[in-house]
């Protein structure tokens, strides 16, 4: 069994931690395929090591990831409510894609988000108006409209035509409360039945507030951008329900397309100190470059930790990555020594996971790494040190103490 269908069998059994260590086994021992990082990448998520599962994401796209590993990229931005660079990897996706309908909704509902309504508008219409068999471009119009545009007339109708259509999904129960919410708000005068046919192409009224305003075409072609992501809490909530209270037929209505939901992260305060003084992420770096220098590997780790993703650099890989070897949190450390040697492999880091595989009591990995760079040009000290843990383990072996 080779050391990738070791980790997918981990990963099947939900042994995440376990997947993502032989995963990165593969990647060291020079597997540079582009489902060895999606795979990876997936672990990462689950384990909730946001930072590495967007690394190794984009290096799956940097080894030739095709439409299966973008549209995972942009689920991972969805679920992160990382709103911007989902809708931009999901319009690279629109673009060569044979199943632009599910591309649509996603770009639809990511815009939506990303606090783009009107653009959301456009792309949820085309969705609908391409499979109205579809419930899914329904929930997110009903939330468009409730939430964003404030039409709760068309809300009413979309979420009514999704309970049509999936009256049995993980949906229903939150989308039956809203409704019934948007009826009693109401106490049944004005809101009236919306012009919403189910299982057929909505055709806007273009005197609507909100319906369709202006043309695809034309927003395709001015490359629409979305607005800056606004932090508020979580992505999908919808307006405060009237009379009804959290429960199985309350909360919040959300995508459903599959996305995973990551455990919620620590605020940013807690998870990088630094961000309590609002320090920016220059800022950050330079204090971190100094405590490495310094060896004060403690500091590095607690400035870093918290740093986006696109902020760290393969530098600031390797010395966030020697900094945990140091203050001995060695799964991690082999983790981001590992990403930093996939992108580019320098005598320093590579030195560095060696010494963690064996201090995590793993020979044969550290071997391999011997292996791979024996012989390499500027890694004399990394090779001596393996040759001396040969000779060690050889005396050992024979009973003979070592010289």
């Amino acid at each position: 069994m080779s050391t990738q269908q070791r980790g997918d069998r981990a990963f099947k059994a939900g042994l995440y931690t376990e997947a993502l260590d032989h995963y990165e086994r593969a990647i060291d021992g020079g597997d540079n395929s582009a489902q060895i990082y999606a795979n990876a990448a997936q672990a990462a998520l689950r384990i909730g090591d946001f930072s590495l599962a967007e690394r190794y994401f984009n290096r799956a796209m940097g080894f030739g990831g095709g439409e299966d590993v973008a549209r995972e990229l942009a689920d991972f931005y969805i679920a992160t409510s990382n709103y911007t660079k989902a809708v931009r990897v999901l319009q690279t996706v629109l673009e060569t894609t044979d199943d632009p309908q599910t591309v649509f909704n996603d770009l639809g509902a990511a815009l939506m988000y990303a606090g783009s309504p009107l653009n959301a508008e456009s792309y949820l219409m085309v969705a609908q108006q391409m499979k109205p068999s579809d419930p899914v471009p329904y929930v997110n119009l009903g939330v468009l409209y409730d939430k964003h545009l404030n039409n709760p007339r068309l809300a009413y109708g979309f979420y009514n035509c999704f309970l049509e259509l999936s009256p049995n999904s993980r949906q229903s129960g939150k989308v039956r409360a809203r409704v019934k919410s948007l009826e009693s708000s109401f106490d049944g005068d004005g809101l009236g039945p919306a012009e919403v046919s189910c299982s057929a192409p909505y055709q806007p009224v273009m005197t609507e507030p909100g319906a369709m305003k202006g043309e695809l075409a034309r927003r395709l072609g001015q490359g629409a951008e979305p607005a800056e992501v606004k932090p508020s809490g979580d992505a999908t909530d919808l307006p405060e329900q009237t009379g009804e209270q959290p429960g199985e037929e309350g909360g919040e209505i959300t995508i459903d397309r599959g996305v995973v939901e990551p455990p919620a992260a620590a605020s940013s305060a807690q998870q990088n100190p630094a961000e309590a003084g609002k320090l920016r992420d220059e800022q950050v770096v330079a204090l971190a470059e100094s405590a490495f220098a310094n060896h004060n590997h403690q500091e590095v780790v607690n400035l870093l930790k918290g740093l986006p993703a696109d902020a760290l650099t393969t530098p600031l890989m390797g010395i966030y990555g020697q900094s945990l070897a140091e203050v001995k949190e060695y799964d991690r450390a082999r983790r981001w020594l590992s990403a930093t040697i996939a992108e580019k492999p320098a005598p320093a880091e590579v030195q560095a996971l060696w010494t963690v595989y064996r201090a995590l009591g793993e020979p044969q990995a550290a071997d391999a790494l011997c292996e791979r760079f024996e012989g390499a040009k500027g890694y004399g000290e990394f090779l001596k040190a393996c040759a001396s843990a040969a000779d060690l383990g050889e005396a050992k072996t024979s009973g003979n103490p070592a010289e």
